[in-house]
């Protein structure tokens, strides 16, 4: 492998705070090249633009992520891995992902990648056919606690689990809407899904 050529999806929040690290990885290794940035808000994507130009980065901008996949199709050759850094709507995971499998695109989404088990096993029963991959939750699946758990029951019949989680998210949601749009979940409204897809690992 010669190159990786990222491309990345949302620059909201998560999304900004990954493009920055992206184009300090573009700057200091010659093998890492930051494409494009995909997103529908104009001004975000103008001020994604301008602080990669002041970095000595040329990158392209899109708001439709098929724009940016049939791009990224055009940018793929031998040698060269393409790999899409998914900080998007939480709806659009599942889909995204998909499109990445379809081109046999590396992906890493943040979490969750779906809103349901059904678009959960799509996903990775199209990574099993392909020649790439995606990852998500990489903190819960390399979480010592977690692996330790996963040798105990690696040949034990499961039946039941219990799992807790605390987080302020949800109340910031309930007292300040407006500032956690993008929020689907939390102590309110929390589908738990960091566990239920580390034990799918094994499971499914």
């Amino acid at each position: 492998m010669d190159k990786v050529k990222i491309y990345q999806i949302g620059l909201d929040d998560f999304g900004r705070h990954g493009f920055d690290k992206l184009v300090e990885l573009s700057r200091e290794f010659e093998k890492i090249e930051l494409c494009g940035v995909c997103d529908k808000d104009f001004e975000r994507l103008e001020s994604a633009e301008k602080f990669a130009e002041i970095n000595d980065i040329k990158i392209e901008t899109f708001q439709r992520t098929e724009e940016m996949y049939s791009n990224a199709e055009q940018n793929s050759g031998t040698g060269t891995e393409l790999m899409v850094y998914d900080a998007g709507p939480t709806t659009d995971h599942s889909e995204n992902i998909y499109k990445s499998m379809q081109h046999n695109f590396f992906h890493l989404a943040e979490k969750p990648p779906s809103m349901n088990r059904g678009e959960h096993i799509r996903e990775k029963r199209l990574s099993e056919k392909g020649n790439a991959m995606w990852k998500v939750d990489f903190i819960e699946r390399e979480n010592p606690v977690v692996k330790k758990a996963m040798e105990l029951v690696d040949d034990k019949k499961i039946e039941k689990i219990e799992t807790f989680r605390e987080s302020s998210v949800g109340i910031e949601k309930a007292i300040d809407n407006a500032a956690r749009l993008g929020v689907k979940g939390g102590d309110i409204l929390d589908k738990m899904i960091h566990e239920i897809y580390t034990l799918d690992m094994e499971i499914v």
